[in-house]
């Protein structure tokens, strides 16, 4: 007598993405002049790269000894001036060493961004006075611009208030994701005494192509294609238990874990026979 047991083989995500170590993407670095005292500061730019924007540096200080103020990253509106929309924000409260020099603001998590198109820094001051030093009248770079307001205000922008910031942004462009993955069959139907088995797609951004199927009880096969590696095992218990383990080569995996009930089929199958009926 046949009987089936269902399995099912589901995969989930448990490794966020990391980046990699960031660079230079664009910059302004002329300091010949300041804006002191404004509550809203922007300078806009257009990225070269794509990937994750983690930082920016700003040649600013502190000239009381103290500021309170967020430095975010906007979209830009229909006139390239900052959206008001913020894609990450970074909160600061402190002193910035005088005078001139580059301080780094962090974004975590990173901000996505795609070479081509233009986005805002812009920092608020809060409390506290904040200096952002600019290029004055030379205009040091012409993927952007300088933009000023008071709180509620419109933006303004022009020589007179000074042509760029002065900025770098830092962008990370190898970034390790968690692959994806998908079981063609969220159930399988495993008849008595044969082992579970079930076969899914992948994909993974950065290349490292690997597939770990592991089902937890002796070894019963394995199968390797371009990129896919299928490793399949069953061992003795009282749980079957389904584990499916995906890799890629930057450090990023996939765990899935599932149990079924374990059927012996030797033991039914010595009961049978001890009542003197054969087993079908």
């Amino acid at each position: 007598m046949a009987a089936a047991v269902a399995a099912v083989l589901s995969l989930a995500s448990v490794v966020p993405a990391q980046a990699t170590a960031d660079a230079l993407d664009q910059s302004q670095t002329l300091t010949l002049s300041f804006q002191r005292g404004i509550a809203l500061m922007a300078q806009t730019f257009t990225a070269g790269a794509t990937g994750q924007l983690d930082r920016v540096s700003l040649a600013s200080d502190t000239t009381t000894g103290f500021a309170n103020i967020s430095v975010s990253i906007q979209s830009v509106s229909s006139i390239l001036a900052p959206s008001g929309t913020p894609l990450g924000t970074s909160a600061f409260s402190g002193s910035v060493t005088c005078c001139r020099q580059f301080h780094s603001f962090a974004f975590n998590p990173a901000i996505s961004i795609t070479a081509g198109t233009r986005y805002a820094i812009v920092v608020r001051v809060l409390a506290g006075s904040f200096t952002w030093y600019n290029s004055s009248v030379v205009d040091g770079y012409a993927g952007g611009q300088l933009y000023v307001a008071c709180s509620g205000c419109a933006w303004l922008t022009g020589a007179s208030w000074g042509q760029d910031f002065a900025f770098q942004t830092w962008v990370a462009t190898s970034v390790n994701q968690a692959p994806t993955a998908a079981a063609d069959n969220t159930a399988v139907s495993i008849p008595e005494g044969s082992a579970p088995a079930n076969t899914g797609t992948y994909s993974d951004q950065d290349g490292h192509e690997h597939r770990h199927v592991v089902v937890d009880g002796g070894l019963l096969g394995r199968s390797v294609q371009p990129g896919r590696h299928d490793h399949r095992e069953r061992r003795p218990g009282p749980l079957d238990r389904h584990v499916v383990h995906q890799h890629d080569h930057g450090g990023s995996s996939k765990r899935a874990d599932r149990h079924r009930p374990a059927f012996d089929s030797r033991r039914r199958t010595r009961d049978v026979h001890r009542r003197g009926v054969e087993p079908g």
